[in-house]
């Protein structure tokens, strides 16, 4: 047994001891590379980086050729160095980086058809057709400012113009096109009027004879009943795609509401019944199609790899904290505790093992890890405050229950609730229980909708939620108090309890049948589809601050006017 043991400990530390060469050698390579003293030995730096560091195999091929254009970039600087020795740059890399800034790229696309490219990047493009839209004078204006890091003054004593080349940008579309090239100009947009190019000659556009799409248009419409005698072939090839994939007469929205249907029974539903948390049902009630995206569809937002860690992950780890922490008090039999100059020796250790713990624990990766423990010291302070504000909150308290998986299923109804309790208190000298809610910060306390009331038609849900799974379970527990717990402040946030807070169990009663009318609701718009919007909830200020608005399309941007 002991040989055994020393063996594994020989392993942990090779392992511990192989990670740190790795990251001490990414360090020195990395450093090397910023503080290079020319951009021929960033290319040089750059690629004993990538030899060392990265799988280009297994390099998406977007990132490749963006990784491409810069080391082409880099070359062209590299270039110039060796033409020019005595300029020198006093910052190599951050002038590289810098530049990259400025230059602009486009990817190249293996798809045909109609290409939207930048004004001055399609210039040169060899296509068949080109057609500019928005030839305004302003839009096609190419004024190249020489030496423009010098004042205005200092150009006019030197001799400096400015040069005008925009009819040379309007000329190199027509010489890169093979046919006739088209440019198109509109006298009143959406951000004001606007005059054609001067290089251009004005001409009253050419229609069709036979406008085949304003037909089939007037005929999906019904202003007209018969059918176009001719289209154009993409558009009897787009019909007859979409009649192959989904069918007509009405068979496209029933496969789609069948399509819904069948994903809400696969993920919201288990044992034939909707599952109904806090989250879910605040998601819905906020908005049906957030409930949708995220709950039914499971739509996930883009990963930023360039971030360590994401926007929830302080909050986690202090719920990660407290939970053990609580654990540990719960195990022990220990009642809340503190003194006025902070925590007792005892609570101390027991807190400071708890912080090594979560840390430990924390989901992310080494690099996060390493940063959270750079800033042990600060968290442990914080967290140590409160602990101490907690344990004056609700001195002589004794934990119950702690991170406490609950579920109900209300007979005869086609649903159940379910959803985990941060932590549970009970006053010895009261009798009485006290369900504590941990938040990181005051934001995620809505004080402003913990009863319903004629301003309030939807309650925050949460405390509603917990006392009800709370109260009907095998061996019920009555909570005659609740409370939020503000990590970040230290501070306590009542709801109800004449422990915590002048609202008394009874006048919450109203909050929790107006919740339980709402899980009726909930369950009867979700089991018919009903992810319909309203109109005075979903407002524009609401949709265009949603993650979700490049979806939903519910706002547009105009004229940089919302």
């Amino acid at each position: 047994m002991i040989r055994g043991k020393k063996r594994s400990n020989s392993k942990a530390k090779d392992i511990q001891e192989n990670i740190s060469a790795y990251y001490t050698s990414l360090k020195r390579k990395l450093t090397d590379l910023v503080s290079s003293d020319s951009f021929e030995a960033i290319r040089t730096k750059y690629f004993a980086l990538r030899n060392s560091f990265f799988n280009m195999d297994e390099c998406p091929l977007q990132s490749d050729l963006i990784i491409s254009r810069c080391i082409a970039e880099l070359g062209g600087l590299s270039d110039l160095e060796k033409n020019f020795p005595a300029c020198k740059v006093p910052s190599t890399y951050s002038f590289f980086v810098k530049y990259l800034e400025k230059v602009k790229y486009l990817a190249q696309s293996a798809d045909v058809g109609v290409a939207i490219l930048p004004y001055k990047l399609a210039a040169t493009a060899p296509f068949k057709y080109h057609v500019v839209i928005d030839a305004s004078q302003a839009s096609t204006s190419v004024i190249y400012r020489q030496l423009g890091f010098l004042s205005d003054i200092k150009r006019k004593n030197l001799g400096i113009d400015d040069p005008n080349i925009s009819d040379l940008f309007l000329n190199l579309y027509s010489i890169s096109s093979t046919e006739e090239t088209y440019y198109t100009c509109a006298n009143e947009t959406f951000s004001g009027y606007a005059l054609p190019a001067g290089f251009l000659e004005e001409k009253e556009p050419e229609m069709l004879e036979d406008d085949y799409l304003l037909k089939e248009k007037n005929y999906l419409l019904q202003y007209q009943t018969e059918f176009p005698k001719s289209i154009f072939e993409v558009q009897k090839s787009g019909f007859e795609f979409w009649e192959k994939s989904a069918g007509s007469d009405g068979e496209l929205l029933e496969n789609s509401l069948e399509s819904i249907r069948e994903t809400v029974n696969n993920s919201q539903k288990k044992d034939g019944k909707l599952k109904i948390s806090y989250s879910n049902m605040s998601q819905f009630f906020a908005c049906p199609r957030l409930y949708l995206f995220e709950y039914v569809f499971k739509i996930e937002q883009r990963n930023n790899e360039a971030e360590l860690m994401d926007h929830f992950a302080m909050g986690n780890l202090y719920h990660k904290i407290l939970e053990f922490f609580c654990k540990k008090i719960q195990l022990l039999s220990l009642p809340l505790t503190t003194t006025e100059n902070g925590l007792t020796d005892e609570y101390k250790a027991i807190l400071y093992e708890s912080v090594d713990e979560a840390i430990q624990d924390f989901k992310s990766s080494y690099l996060a890890k390493e940063l959270i423990k750079t800033t042990k010291t600060a968290l442990t302070a914080t967290m140590a405050n409160c602990v101490h504000n907690f344990c004056k909150a609700f001195l002589g308290c004794k934990v119950v229950e702690v991170e406490k998986y609950y579920e109900y299923a209300p007979e005869g109804k086609k649903y159940f609730c379910h959803g985990k309790i941060d932590c549970l208190l009970k006053n010895e000298d009261e009798a009485e229980f006290i369900l504590v809610d941990f938040k990181s910060s005051s934001g995620a306390i809505h004080k402003d909708r913990f009863f319903v009331s004629d301003g309030v038609e939807i309650p925050d849900f949460q405390m509603p939620i917990y006392t009800y799974l709370l109260e009907h379970q095998a061996q019920p527990k009555k909570i005659e108090n609740a409370v939020f717990f503000n990590v970040k402040e230290s501070e306590k946030v009542p709801v109800f309890g004449t422990l915590v807070s002048k609202i008394s169990h009874e006048e919450f009663e109203a909050t929790r049948k107006k919740f339980e009318s709402l899980l009726d609701v909930f369950s009867d718009r979700v089991e018919n589809l009903d992810f319909t919007l309203d109109e005075g909830a979903q407002t524009f200020e609401v949709c265009r601050n949603c993650k979700n608005k490049g979806i939903c399309r519910r706002t547009f941007n105009v004229g940089r006017k919302d």
